[in-house]
């Protein structure tokens, strides 16, 4: 089927931000607990077929959840389970803050940002680990990413893609 409305309440919480900004190590603490439920890989909503697979899955979430208050006999009808997902990145797309916005309105953010030389030098050591291809020369990694380069500078701007929150105004000059 197609996500038509507000399904807000299928998701709490969102671990957004920035890659290599503590998303994984809050959705680690956060599973910890049986207050909390964050799925255990990256789940971003991209595009419609990605709402729909959100759909899927954290609806059969929900329902084995209240199937299992029901088979422990849980009188606390207070109980309740806060459901998360981490997704690094939101904030570089545009469109998926419009899915957000359109689909999940009430959804919370915890963003995950660090500072941007140690960001840097983190997320360049996760790429040679990965053994991404990289510039022969460290003076292309300043300025803009091109030619689909994954490390660049220019990455680090996250003052550029936090007003996609909506929190603080961006003013240009």
């Amino acid at each position: 089927g197609k996500v038509i409305s507000d399904i807000s309440w299928m998701l709490d919480f969102a671990i957004i931000g920035f890659p290599k900004s503590g998303t994984s190590f809050l959705k680690n603490y956060l599973n910890q607990t049986d207050e909390t439920f964050v799925y255990h890989r990256e789940f971003c909503i991209k595009k419609a077929s990605d709402l729909t697979r959100f759909v899927e899955v954290y609806h059969e979430l929900h329902v084995r959840f209240q199937q299992q208050q029901q088979v422990q006999h849980n009188n606390d009808k207070n109980k309740w389970i806060r459901f998360g997902l981490k997704c690094p990145g939101v904030l570089y797309r545009s469109h998926d803050m419009n899915i957000y916005k359109t689909y999940l309105p009430n959804t919370k953010f915890i963003v995950g940002i660090r500072h941007p030389v140690m960001w840097f030098e983190s997320f360049y050591n996760y790429q040679v680990g990965r053994n991404v291809s990289l510039p022969a020369s460290t003076s292309s990694l300043i300025g803009k990413c091109e030619n689909h380069q994954k490390a660049c500078t220019d990455r680090a701007r996250f003052h550029a893609a936090l007003p996609r929150l909506r929190k603080t105004p961006l003013v240009e000059n």
